[in-house]
């Protein structure tokens, strides 16, 4: 009976530890996946920075999708990582436009983009979370 009831006290402590480390760790995957993919989106100009763009909004989306979130922060992270994979997809097809050298598609997928459907619901997750109190570095900008 006392390792069932020690072997509780330490689950229960690790759970309890593990609530705020989540935390941490998903806001510090967040705000790095932001700020890459801020920086990265901001410079495209040439080919070149359009397929670095699209391989690291790739990563982040990967990385993102990769941390569960807190119970709180579920449903905002689901948002946000839609609108990062709407970002994946139109820069992969920008890229396979350029390299087909097909214009007419780049000017559509281009119109897509700015366009900005897969980013419904993205600033109000964001402004969710920063009501409850996380910190979500370039995206609260």
């Amino acid at each position: 009976m006392r390792i069932g009831a020690a072997a509780l006290a330490v689950v229960l402590l690790v759970a309890a530890c593990g609530g705020n480390g989540a935390r941490a760790r998903f806001e510090r995957h967040l705000k790095a996946d932001a700020l890459l993919v801020a920086q990265c989106c901001s410079t495209m100009t040439t080919t070149a920075q359009l397929r670095s763009a699209h391989k690291k909004v790739h990563a982040a989306t990967l990385d993102l999708a990769s941390v569960p979130a807190p119970p709180d922060a579920e449903a905002d992270r689901r948002t946000i990582l839609t609108g990062f994979r709407f970002a994946d997809t139109i820069l992969g097809k920008l890229v396979r436009d350029i390299a087909q050298g097909d214009r007419t598609a780049f000017r559509r997928d281009g119109a897509v983009f700015r366009k900005g459907a897969g980013f419904r619901g993205f600033d109000a997750a964001v402004a969710d979370l920063k009501r409850k109190g996380y910190d979500v570095g370039v995206l609260g900008r």
